[in-house]
């Protein structure tokens, strides 16, 4: 056999061997053992290190990928809905009566900085080190600055709570909520425009790039759940997946063609064609799944009630 032939050899194993390659199946790290509280938001700021909350102070960290969890006190008895981490180090959360907790020291403590007094704030997402947006009930947008020293509110033409934010970089980005309500932003989040959505209750929006995006929205909600995609920034909308009787509650695309949505019973879906087809994934659990996270496309996180935390690996 001469060389060419041997390296064309070569090229056809790797070839079938990279066909043959399947998702592992999701792995329950944790399901009412170690943590009893039900749990809302998920980020990781690689595929190791990452944080979770949830009811009544929950808080915890994990370095080693999700196999071990440490609590940490969040200095507050609120239901917290939402985490973010623009590095190791710095976080925040978001929840119930417009708390807005930080932390410097990757999560050891936490401070209060922050208190709405209009009702309960839904996500937080940050920009940099520095600039940062939370969104909440009764149309409520705060922006920072200065890395949550100071927060302004930002009146937009809506009144209705918003439930889900998603940036495409430190310029775009897209707020959905209730009854239809869609916001976009060109200028980092200091403006936002009401832009016309589908008449639907909104709950998640993810965005791939300038044009393509998503959002899950219910007839009323908790009833009903559609998934709708956008390939013109946000002006027009198109069902991809029909009226569901399993209340969807969370989206993330990892590419144009690979997403992933949760919802209640335990419910996970995924998709590998752009929204065109979806296949149901066994997710071991008939626990309600509320947010799901993929720090890198190849490893993502579940959370849902009742402490349960899920590994996917593609």
């Amino acid at each position: 056999m001469n060389t060419r032939s041997f390296l064309i050899l070569i090229i056809l194993f790797t070839a079938l061997i990279q066909a043959c390659k399947k998702d592992e199946p999701p792995e329950l790290l944790l399901d009412s053992k170690e943590i009893n509280s039900h749990l809302y938001s998920v980020y990781f700021v690689n595929n190791n290190t990452g944080w979770i909350v949830g009811d009544n102070d929950t808080i915890y960290k994990t370095n080693d990928g999700g196999q071990k969890w440490s609590a940490s006190a969040s200095g507050t008895d609120k239901k917290l809905v939402s985490v973010c981490f623009p590095d190791e180090y710095t976080g925040y959360c978001v929840g119930e009566d417009g708390i807005i907790i930080k932390t410097i020291n990757g999560g050891k403590s936490w401070k209060i900085i922050h208190e709405w007094q209009t009702g309960n704030l839904n996500a937080v997402t940050f920009l940099d080190d520095n600039t940062g947006i939370v969104i909440g009930d009764v149309g409520c947008i705060l922006r920072t600055e200065n890395g949550g020293k100071t927060w302004s509110y930002i009146k937009v033409g809506t009144q209705n709570a918003l439930r889900s934010i998603d940036f495409i970089d430190k310029t775009t980005g897209y707020i959905v909520g209730w009854a239809g309500a869609i916001l976009k932003t060109v200028d980092s989040g200091k403006t936002w425009t009401l832009i016309n959505g589908p008449d639907l209750w909104m709950e998640s929006v993810c965005f791939i790039d300038l044009n393509n995006g998503y959002v899950i929205g219910e007839e009323l909600p908790f009833t009903n759940s559609s998934l709708l995609k956008t390939t013109d920034g946000g002006i027009t909308w198109t069902t991809v997946l029909g009226s569901s009787d399993k209340a969807l509650t969370s989206a993330f695309f990892t590419s144009t063609e690979t997403g992933y949505l949760t919802g209640l019973k335990g419910y996970l879906l995924k998709t590998t064609n752009g929204g065109d087809n979806w296949i149901t994934i066994e997710s071991n659990t008939t626990k309600d799944l509320y947010s799901v996270f993929f720090p890198t496309k190849n490893i993502g996180y579940v959370v849902g009630i009742n402490g349960t935390i899920i590994k996917l690996s593609e």
